[in-house]
C-alpha cells in the first residue's frame, strides 16, 4: 500500500455516500471530509500518523475501493471487527471467499462472506468458546474447518454448510487430511506464490513476498500497513486476499 508513488487516498462510506480524502506531502498531512475545508497538520512521522487516521475512518464504516489499481496494488480495504488475533483463516478458491473472525474474548466466531470485489454478502455466527485455525472452501460451496473448542483438548475437523448454516464434525474420510502440509501464511496461483514474511519494525508494516515459481525468482515485495504482527493471505480466482490482525481486509489486483 505505502509504496513510493503513494501520496493520496479517497475513502467512501457506502451507507452515507460521504467521502473522506487524505494526502501526504513530506511531513504534512491533509484531510478533507466531503466538501468541507481541508485540514492540514504537520507531524514528525507522516506515514505512521496517516495510517492511524485511515484506520479511524475504516472503523467508522468507510471503505477504500479502486478497481483500476495496478497489478499487486491494493484495490480494496474494509474494516471487520476487533478480535482475538491469533488466527485469521481465509477460505477461497473461486470468485467469492470467506474470512473468519473471533469477536471479543471468544464471545462468538463469525464467518464473513464477500464476493471477489469485496462486496459484503453475508455473515454466519458459529457461537462462543471456539476457534478456527484453518479453513478451505470446497468446489461445492462447503467449507472444511480445522477447529477447537474451549471444552476440548484436541483439534477437530468440521464441515460447514453455508446454505443451511449447519456444522458437523468429520469423524472419517479423506477430508480429515485437508490441512496436511498447509502453510497459513502462503498461497499459490498459476505460477505465483505469495508469502507473508513478517512484520517490519519500526515502520509498522507487514511485508509480503511474491515469487515466480516457474523461474524461481522474486517478483516483488510489497507492504500492508494495517497489520500489528500477523496476517494470512490467499488467492481467489482473480484477487489476492490479505486478512490482518488489526481487523482490516485488503484485496489486491493480480495478473
Amino acid at each position: 500500500m505505502w509504496q513510493a508513488k503513494w501520496n493520496s487516498m479517497k475513502l467512501r462510506n457506502p451507507e452515507t455516500n460521504k467521502t473522506w480524502r487524505i494526502s501526504v506531502e513530506g511531513n504534512h498531512i491533509t484531510t478533507q471530509l466531503e466538501n468541507r475545508t481541508p485540514k492540514t497538520i504537520e507531524v514528525k512521522y507522516a506515514d505512521e500518523k496517516a495510517v492511524q487516521l485511515i484506520m479511524a475512518q475504516l472503523r467508522k464504516g468507510f471503505i477504500y475501493s479502486n478497481p483500476d489499481a495496478a497489478i499487486w496494488e491494493p484495490c480494496f480495504h474494509t474494516y471487520l471487527n476487533r478480535i482475538y488475533p491469533g488466527f485469521l483463516p481465509i477460505a477461497a478458491n473461486r470468485n467469492d471467499f470467506y474470512v473468519f473472525r473471533v469477536a471479543g474474548q471468544f464471545e462468538d466466531e463469525v464467518i464473513f462472506h464477500f464476493d471477489s470485489s469485496g462486496k459484503y454478502l453475508n455473515s454466519y455466527h458459529l457461537g462462543k468458546d471456539r476457534l478456527t485455525y484453518r479453513a478451505k472452501l470446497l468446489d461445492d460451496g462447503r467449507i472444511v474447518l480445522n477447529s477447537t473448542y474451549s471444552s476440548y483438548n484436541r483439534m477437530i475437523i468440521e464441515l460447514f454448510y453455508p446454505n443451511g448454516e449447519k456444522i458437523e464434525e468429520i469423524q472419517e474420510g479423506e477430508l480429515l487430511d485437508t490441512f496436511k502440509n498447509t502453510d497459513d501464511h502462503a498461497d499459490t496461483f498459476d505460477d505465483f506464490k505469495i508469502s507473508y514474511i513478517g512484520y517490519d519494525d519500526p515502520y509498522n508494516r507487514g511485508i509480503f513476498k511474491v515469487e515466480d515459481m516457474k523461474s524461481n525468482t522474486l517478483v516483488l515485495e510489497f507492504f500492508n500497513e494495517f497489520i500489528s504482527k500477523n496476517a494470512f493471505c490467499a488467492f481467489s480466482s482473480n484477487k489476492l486476499i490479505v486478512h490482518t490482525d488489526n481487523g482490516v481486509l485488503s484485496l489486491y489486483n493480480i495478473p
